[in-house]
């Protein structure tokens, strides 16, 4: 009787399908049938990693995109911070339709804080605590904004060296065991002033990029006790074979992050799992306090929003985790790298 076979149980077709697989290759060519072994292994991996990541993800098939995961050890006992920053694109000026969506991603993405760069009091997040940076002429709409800082938490504001480009709180999260200071900024791009023959390529970032990190030192040694995250436009890639950087600014962003006890947890390489989402977020980062015991997962979303424009670049996102444990005392806190991993993601939210 001919038809479809039944249907086995997960796991069931294995050996059917390796002895399959030893069929296609003839007796007399016992290399070619350990190939088509070792290639069914491989298959067989991919599809059962596949399968378990998006039902523990919870991720819908359509629309799913499993890149990379690890679970975390004791995830069930860790507690979590989720901070986001994207670069909205003058949407409040320009690109007024935009809005919607970009509240729409900001909603599904359910971060604790954000860091939002060219944006606008039109798409700043219902709820919460909001400190913006202080207009400038270059930015001639009314309610626009370089930086907004967005959070969960009550912000008590800290004055920067430079109000128009940066902007500063300080916030309790109870479970971090130690207050949070957030440093939003947006580091001027490569041809600022180039137009206007006032700079050179890169002269104004270059010298952005002195004065912010040596505000992050300053904060850094006023605020000791305090754990610190410098997010937002950093227009420049922080790798070795950076896509988009110059040579000096980077080494001393990398250097000003290290000497404020700082890392980068949104470098290319983590990107990189991320698949084209990541790649393609932009020149934005977040950085955080070296924490013993802190982990890392990074998350990232397109351009676009049910195939339409939200924004020029996509936006990440750093959810840090962390043992549950009585708070160690902030003159003893020891800090150390914070282990990094990846994971999955989905492009739209449902």
């Amino acid at each position: 009787m001919t038809g479809r076979p039944p249907i086995m149980p997960r796991g069931a077709g294995l050996d059917v399908r390796w002895q399959r697989a030893s069929a296609r290759c003839p007796s007399q060519h016992p290399g070619l049938a350990g190939q088509a072994r070792a290639l069914l292994r491989f298959q067989l991996g991919i599809e059962w990693t596949a399968t378990r990541l998006c039902h523990c993800s919870g991720l819908s098939a359509r629309g799913a995109k499993v890149v990379e995961a690890q679970r975390w050890k004791g995830k069930a006992t860790l507690d979590s911070l989720r901070i986001g920053t994207w670069n909205l694109g003058r949407s409040g000026a320009f690109h007024r339709t935009r809005i919607p969506r970009q509240l729409e991603v900001l909603r599904q993405r359910k971060a604790d804080i954000w860091i939002l760069t060219e944006a606008h009091d039109a798409n700043v997040p219902a709820g919460g605590y909001v400190r913006s940076s202080t207009p400038h002429v270059d930015f001639r709409q009314k309610g626009e904004h370089r930086v907004v800082l967005w959070s969960k938490f009550p912000l008590s504001p800290i004055a920067t060296e430079d109000p128009v480009l940066t902007v500063a709180a300080r916030l309790e999260v109870a479970a971090l065991g130690r207050p949070l200071l957030v440093y939003g900024t947006v580091i001027t791009h490569a041809h600022g002033g180039v137009a206007q023959r006032q700079a050179l390529s890169w002269q104004r970032h270059q010298d952005a990029v002195n004065r912010q990190r040596a505000e992050w030192l300053r904060l850094s040694r006023e605020y000791p006790d305090h754990a610190l995250c410098v997010a937002g436009d950093f227009n420049a890639h922080l790798d070795p074979l950076a896509r988009y950087a110059a040579v000096d600014p980077r080494l001393g962003m990398l250097q000003g992050l290290a000497d404020a006890g700082m890392k980068c947890l949104t470098t290319d390489d983590l990107r990189g799992a991320l698949g084209p989402d990541g790649a393609h977020a932009g020149a934005v980062q977040v950085c955080f306090s070296m924490i013993d015991g802190l982990e890392s997962r990074l998350e990232a979303w397109p351009a676009t929003f049910n195939g339409l424009r939200a924004s020029d670049d996509g936006g990440l996102l750093v959810e840090l985790a962390w043992a549950q444990a009585a708070p160690q005392e902030h003159a003893t806190a020891r800090r150390a790298e914070p282990r990094v991993t990846r994971v999955e993601h989905a492009s739209n939210l449902t």
